[in-house]
């Protein structure tokens, strides 16, 4: 007569989806694939904001703090009111990259987590190397650091 087995603490706390191999797999990929078209949506979002409103308004209040008129020779013109405001510009579109980077690592790290979670691994696990072989950093085998 067969006995039945009952499930361990583990089991119990994965869902039942989970417990195949397809229900990791199909979950990850969903993730994956909306955190990319979140995070292309944000991307358009942030870089129109900041072309038609932020770069307009870094120019007009560049132009109207230095006073400069177009009835003005063009070197000024150029020389008090453009360079300035370019420059102005090209911070702010190092500020959008930036900001898309940073986006962007949240995104891999979110997806990361969940990959993680669906796989079964443990967050807090370190990532196991072969025995004897070098760590990248310290140069130490991982014979020699278990002591």
């Amino acid at each position: 007569m067969a006995r039945k087995v009952s499930a361990t603490a583990d089991d119990r706390n994965v869902p039942r989806v989970l417990r195949g191999k397809l229900g990791p797999v199909s979950i990850v990929a969903a993730v994956q694939a909306a955190s990319l078209v979140t995070v292309l949506a944000l991307f358009y979002v942030i870089a129109f904001f900041a072309a038609v409103q932020v770069v307009p308004l870094i120019m007009g209040f560049v132009k109207s703090g230095t006073g400069v008129t177009l009835d003005m020779p063009m070197e000024t013109v150029i020389s008090v009111w453009i360079v300035p405001a370019l420059f102005l510009v090209a911070l702010t579109f190092v500020l959008v990259l930036i900001t898309m980077r940073a986006i962007w690592r949240l995104r891999t790290r979110v997806t990361t987590r969940v990959s993680r979670w669906a796989f079964g691994e443990e967050s807090g696990e370190a990532i196991s190397r072969p025995v004897g072989r070098p760590h990248a950093r310290t140069g130490k085998t991982s014979s020699s650091t278990a002591a």
